[in-house]
């Protein structure tokens, strides 16, 4: 089986998941000690098979990770930016968002990503 993007993301949604119902509990990174964690998936296929690391350690686990300066990045704008501009309430720019009207837009989470103008 291929290790798709789809793939990767379904097994992070699995961890988020069962970390939130306690099945699977945080523990501190293994490389030093520090409490603050991410999960590292060593085998995507293994979802909740994972090794908790700070975010130094993890960036280490993934080189191609590290801040890279990209071009052509699109910028999106928040619910409250568009609002201001479009001198709405965000309560209608949601409205448009959750309806369709606004092109390109998506959610996260609850979260609004709108392409910037």
């Amino acid at each position: 089986m291929e290790i798709t993007k789809e793939v990767k993301l379904k097994a992070n949604g699995m961890v988020a998941q069962a970390v939130r119902a306690g099945t699977l509990i945080k523990k501190q990174c293994q490389e030093c000690g520090k409490p603050k964690v991410e999960a590292h998936h060593e085998d995507y296929l293994k979802p909740l098979d994972v090794v908790w690391l700070c975010r130094k350690h993890h960036n280490k686990r993934h080189p191609r990770l590290k801040k890279r300066k990209y071009t052509g990045i699109k910028k999106y704008m928040s619910v409250s930016e568009v609002a201001k501009i479009e001198n709405v309430t965000v309560v209608t720019v949601y409205g448009w968002c959750k309806r369709g009207f606004v092109d390109g837009a998506f959610r996260i989470g609850n979260r609004w990503f709108i392409p910037g103008l």
